[in-house]
């Protein structure tokens, strides 16, 4: 009685109830399944069969149809449909509109959905000549999704001009082909050619001032400043933005191109947007426009379904409570979010007072009275009214369930204490209470798991939760109620955006169904030159009669001076390095670079180390560190034996021969600062860290003091000292993992280490549950165990991470 029920899914309820079943993207499944579906495609209104993964006989009702869609089989994920499966559908090609049918839908879709555009500034002809030559001059294919997205833009756009007499007099009303321009210019890597040639079909198509054209492309975007607000300037448009700008130039182009995809007075993108390029930090501009409640999800290869829609778990009574308070502290910050006092704790109560609250403010605007950001506002109320209703449905049942297993524990073997619920994730929250998303690395995941999420990225977006064995998130009756319609998807707030980052490589490995769904904006990297002027860039800017004007070393010196606060000392030593760097040869990315102005920052402020020395020794652990033994000792000799210490100059450039093992009192000594605080120092470089009162000193006298061994443990100490990460790599019997554990050990600080292999799990590092004996009597129920990962951050000790 209390054991497991068989939920039908919506294909068994669609023929039972005489429903026609839509199937999107149906050869995105295995051939395995497609077979299981044989029985429905083959049988007619009447018939009754039995499905082995079925319970109960299934009688097909009147009405039933199985209707599937999918793109071609050639794209990423799909599959060729078995040849039995295929005989039982009848196929239709859907093929791409004539030019004649595309100005016919063009002009549909305008008056339908788009009624602010203006006919007479955007024909459809027009439009419709300009998608030709996207595919005739760049071969790219526009689809209706790229009209659409036009045509939003073109609606919130078209004559938008900013009403600010402190900026520069060029700036005019945005046109078609500024429109048109903002997608040529954003969407695609192109040569000087073909993107002028297109430049000159689009004013030609659009019409419109070839010069404002010219220089929408080649000018850079910069920042303004006036009383009225924070503005980006590129050629004649300006764009607002809430938050003053501090950028490198890449930067500040991805934020003037991402602004396009909201509105005049919205910068949250209302376009799903998709960003590329070569450096992990292009996904800095969404986050800056992005409000201080948005998610942000790092995408990884097992990553499932469950992780971002959520998923139907056994659990025990205890974390059901515990998902249910996560869930209303969701709810709770949801409201808090548009300003919506609530005082109540009784679930029924605050379903009644928000559906009250829609009900009066919808009056009030029938009646003449605005509600302010209505649709935001209202999304974010039927939101919580949603999930509010699912939480108290849940509570319901797990309460009925609980009363059963009361009335019989007397009288049955105690076991263990399970309910089932379905806990949402972090894409149907942000989805249904209006949180901005962000997918970081979104080429990572099978397309499988990308492909759930198709829904959202369709225009108007939807969701329906099919995960919830349950059928209390999906549940109709529920929906129709929530959504005023028969609509079986889960209310979208109308401030739920999504967008996702990914390289140029791994974005060919994204299906063209799922690269159709976004805008696509290019990152240009971070130029990577050596900075000649030290001249505060604020300065010089007011120096400079065109604001617009960048030399070309300012996407480095605008890095540094945030991360070193302005300090030119420290600034001019990294600059001198790199100098010395670029003259042999060698190579610096730009998050090396970041990474290196951040530990002589922190060697700089924490240490007392002077500039030179703090650039220096932060250059050795962060980019040379890492190149090969005789390249790491020729680029210390040539570049930085002049910046670092010279006993650690000579522990890395002499011969091993001479001195091949070292004391430990040459290499690390007990000292006391000037507050009286013993310290553990390293004389090869001169950095000192704090030692706890359980510190073993003694251990570091059990370690063999060789070269590498003397190197690696001046390592940790800067590690320690500019809370870095450090991985060290080398051949078996070096010596890593015992140099590490011991100069921890001599800290005092606990050290856990992990062995890592091929098998190990990711609860093996985090936790997982338990089943344990119930502290109260009656069973079992269980309980989380942390992994050795998740101890360790809890107890802010330092982790030992071994292969």
């Amino acid at each position: 009685k209390n054991g497991f029920r068989f939920v039908e899914g919506p294909l068994v309820q669609a023929a039972r109830q005489g429903c026609v079943f839509l199937a999107d993207e149906f050869n995105l499944l295995t051939p395995a399944v497609m077979i299981g579906l044989v029985p429905f495609l083959s049988a007619r209104p009447g018939d009754t069969f039995i499905h082995p993964e079925i319970k109960d006989p299934i009688t097909i009702s009147s009405g039933f149809i199985f209707v599937a869609t999918g793109n071609e089989d050639t794209e990423r994920g799909r599959v060729k449909l078995p040849q039995f499966v295929d005989s039982l559908l009848q196929r239709f090609i859907v093929s791409n509109p004539s030019a004649k049918d595309m100005e016919g839908l063009i002009e549909k879709i305008m008056k339908a959905d788009y009624p602010n555009i203006n006919i007479s500034q955007l024909q459809p002809t027009a439009l419709r000549e300009f998608v030709d030559r996207m595919k005739e001059i760049l071969n790219i294919k526009w689809s209706l999704r790229d009209v659409r997205r036009f045509l939003r833009r073109a609606n919130d756009f078209l004559g938008y001009t900013v009403d600010d007499t402190q900026l520069p007099d060029q700036i005019k009303p945005i046109t078609s082909t500024d429109i048109a321009l903002s997608f040529i210019l954003s969407g695609h890597t192109l040569d000087e050619e073909r993107k002028n040639d297109m430049i000159d079909q689009t004013v030609k198509i659009f019409g419109g001032s070839q010069r404002d054209a010219k220089n929408l492309a080649q000018d850079r975007t910069h920042y303004r400043e006036t009383f009225q607000g924070n503005y980006l300037v590129r050629g004649h448009i300006a764009m607002k933005i809430e938050k003053k700008v501090i950028f490198p130039q890449p930067t500040k182009d991805a934020l003037f191109w991402i602004r396009w995809t909201g509105t005049p007075e919205d910068q949250i993108p209302h376009e799903n947007v998709l960003l590329v390029g070569p450096t992990c930090y292009k996904a800095t501009a969404m986050e800056f426009l992005l409000p201080d409640n948005k998610n942000v999800i790092y995408m990884t290869r097992e990553m499932q379904v469950s992780e971002l829609i959520g998923s139907t778990s056994i659990c025990t009574p205890t974390r059901f409570e515990d998902s249910m308070q996560s869930l209303q502290m969701s709810i709770r910050d949801a409201l808090i979010s548009i300003g919506y006092t609530n005082k109540q704790e009784n679930g029924e109560q605050i379903v009644k007072d928000i559906q009250q609250t829609l009900k009066n403010e919808i009056e009030n605007i029938e009646r003449g009275i605005e509600v302010q950001n209505r649709e935001k506002r209202h999304g974010v109320l039927r939101g919580v009214l949603y999930l509010q209703m699912c939480l108290n449905k849940m509570r319901e049942k797990v309460n009925s369930f609980q009363n059963e297993i009361n009335e019989q524990q007397s009288s049955s073997t105690p076991g263990i204490q399970i309910t089932m619920a379905f806990n949402p994730s972090v894409v149907t929250l942000s989805s249904v209470l209006g949180i901005p998303l962000l997918l970081r690395s979104i080429h990572q995941p099978p397309a499988s798991v990308l492909e759930r999420l198709n829904s959202l990225l369709e225009d108007p977006r939807s969701l329906v939760i099919a995960e919830d064995t349950q059928q209390i998130f999906n549940d109709e009756s529920l929906l129709r109620e929530v959504n005023q319609s028969r609509s079986r998807s889960a209310p979208i707030s109308a401030g739920f955006s999504l967008a996702a980052t990914t390289t140029e490589t791994e974005r060919m490995s994204l299906s063209g169904p799922i690269l159709s769904r976004f805008t696509n904006i290019y990152i240009e990297p971070y130029r990577m030159n050596i900075i000649k002027q030290l001249l505060p860039t604020k300065m010089k800017n007011q120096r400079n009669d065109d604001v617009g004007d960048q030399d070309d070393e300012d996407d480095l010196k605008i890095m540094t001076e945030r991360i070193t606060e302005n300090n030119y000392d420290l600034i001019e030593a990294i600059n001198d390095i790199h100098r010395g760097f670029i003259k042999q040869n060698q190579k610096v990315t730009i998050t090396e670079y970041i990474r290196w102005c951040k530990t002589a920052n922190s060697l700089h402020k924490q240490q007392n180390f002077s500039p030179q020395k703090a650039a220096g020794i932060a250059a050795l652990r962060t980019i040379v560190d890492a190149l090969p033994d005789n390249y790491r000792r020729y680029k210390t000799k040539e570049v930085l034996s002049a910046h670092i210490p010279q006993q650690l100059n000579y522990i890395i450039v002499t011969d091993a021969k001479e001195r091949p093992v070292q004391q430990r009192e040459d290499v690390l000594i007990c000292t006391e600062s000037s507050h009286q605080q013993k310290e553990l120092m390293s004389k090869i470089s001169g950095i000192s860290i704090p030692i706890h009162s359980n510190a073993q000193i003694d251990v570091l006298d059990s370690v063999i003091w060789t070269r590498s061994a003397v190197d690696m443990a001046d390592a940790v100490l800067t590690s320690i000292a500019s809370k870095a990460i450090t991985i060290f790599e080398g051949s078996p019997g070096r010596g890593k993992t015992a140099v590490a554990k011991s100069v921890l050990e001599a800290l005092g600080l606990k050290c856990t280490r992990i062995n890592l292999s091929p098998t190990t799990t990711v609860e093996d590092l985090f936790g997982r549950d338990m089943p344990q004996a119930d502290p109260e009597g009656g069973g079992f129920t269980t309980r989380f165990v942390p992994g050795p990962l998740t101890s360790a951050m809890n107890n802010s000790s330092r982790d030992t991470d071994d292969q």
